[in-house]
């Protein structure tokens, strides 16, 4: 593979995965397996086909183009989780807080 080919299947691997990601913290929103969630997983699908399509690439680099896409979804779906699980701890904290009007590392190891 020379080094123009290997630079372009990267960059549309990369356009994949940054396309992806925001679908994948969309797709948390919604129920597992419904119609919103199943189109949440399949519309950054046709970035990779045209993107594959303008560079003239063959079908072989589609499994590349693809895995970069779940892994996207996967970290947007990550991303999300932690960040709804930090919000929860952190509404948690306060509410222990605000009973005890105290803050001590107790509190915290409580509410986490």
């Amino acid at each position: 593979m020379n080094e123009q080919l290997f630079f372009i299947v990267l960059m549309i691997a990369g356009l994949c995965l940054f396309v992806s990601i925001p679908f994948g913290m969309l797709r948390m929103r919604f129920k597992k397996f419904s119609i919103p969630w199943f189109l949440m997983i399949h519309a950054p699908i046709p970035v990779s086909i045209i993107m594959r399509k303008i560079y003239e690439l063959p079908f072989q680099y589609a499994l590349i183009f693809l895995l970069f896409s779940v892994a996207g979804q996967v970290i947007g779906s990550t991303i999300i989780k932690k960040t709804v699980l930090k919000s929860m701890n952190m509404k948690k904290l306060a509410k222990l807080e605000n009973d005890t009007n105290v803050v001590s590392d107790e509190n915290v190891k409580k509410a986490i």
